[in-house]
């Protein structure tokens, strides 16, 4: 089976308008967030942009990021993880969008792991303590 990937050389004006076509225009509950009744703004653009940035190494806390930052704590940790308040951290973020690059990403981020540490010392047998052995220790993302 053939799968299109890093056949198509990265474009920065390409990149610029796929990174404006996802900003969040609206609030969008999630398909959990409609069965259960979950608050949970999440955007499969924004989603998937910030995959290709992860995997890029491209840079998400700049201003062009803005948009994104500003729709919901989650974007504003994931945008800009190293200078994020961790007192508005929620573990559970960690499996939202499980990819390698943001696994990688996670991994290479000490505030993380510091803090789902913490977590799983407090709450072992939990969603944050496969995500932290799948992130730190079997490296899955790999």
């Amino acid at each position: 089976m053939f799968r299109l990937v890093d056949v198509i050389p990265f474009d920065k004006n390409f990149f610029t308008t796929a990174l404006v076509s996802s900003y969040p225009k609206e609030p969008n509950l999630t398909d959990k967030g409609i069965i259960f009744g979950v608050k949970e703004n999440r955007f499969r653009k924004v989603d998937a942009i910030l995959n290709l940035c992860f995997k890029l190494n491209i840079a998400t806390n700049t201003d062009d990021f803005e948009p994104i930052k500003a729709s919901d704590k989650y974007y504003e940790w994931l945008v800009d993880m190293d200078n994020f308040d961790y007192a508005y951290f929620d573990p559970q973020w960690i499996g939202q969008y499980g990819t390698r690059y943001y696994y990688k990403k996670f991994y290479n981020c000490k505030l993380i792991k510091k803090k789902l540490f913490q977590t799983i010392k407090e709450k072992p047998d939990t969603q944050p303590e496969r995500d932290y052995i799948d992130i730190y220790v079997r490296k899955t993302w790999k």
